[in-house]
C-alpha cells in the first residue's frame, strides 16, 4: 500500500509541474534548467514518458516551484498573466531574479 501511495504522489507533482509551468509561462528549456534536468527529460514528463521521483535532486526543485505557484495563484486569485507580471515585478523590486527569468 505505501508504494500506491508513493506512485500518486509522484504522478501528482509530475502533472502539477507541468500545469505550473504553463501557468507561469515556462518554457520546456527553462523547466529544464529550473528542474536541473535535460531537455528530453522535461520533453518526457510532458509526454508521461518520465515521472519525477523523490529518490532524485529534481523533487525539491519540482515542490518549490509547485509552492510557489500555489501561494502566487492565492494572492493573485487565479488570473494567470497577472501572476506573471506581479512576479516578476515583485522579483525586480526585491532585486532578484529567478534563473527562469533571464534565459
Amino acid at each position: 500500500m505505501p508504494e500506491s501511495n508513493t506512485d500518486n504522489k509522484t504522478i501528482i507533482l509530475s502533472k502539477a509541474v507541468i500545469n505550473t509551468a504553463t501557468y507561469l509561462g515556462i518554457n520546456r528549456a527553462k523547466l529544464a534548467h529550473i528542474l536541473g534536468v535535460s531537455a528530453s527529460t522535461v520533453a518526457k514528463l510532458y509526454t508521461n514518458d518520465y515521472i519525477l521521483s523523490p529518490a532524485k535532486r529534481e523533487w525539491n526543485s519540482a515542490v518549490l516551484l509547485v509552492r510557489l505557484f500555489r501561494s502566487l495563484d492565492s494572492i493573485i486569485g487565479g488570473v494567470s498573466d497577472d501572476a506573471s507580471k506581479w512576479l516578476a515585478r515583485s522579483l525586480s523590486v526585491l532585486k532578484f531574479r529567478p534563473i527562469w527569468f533571464g534565459l
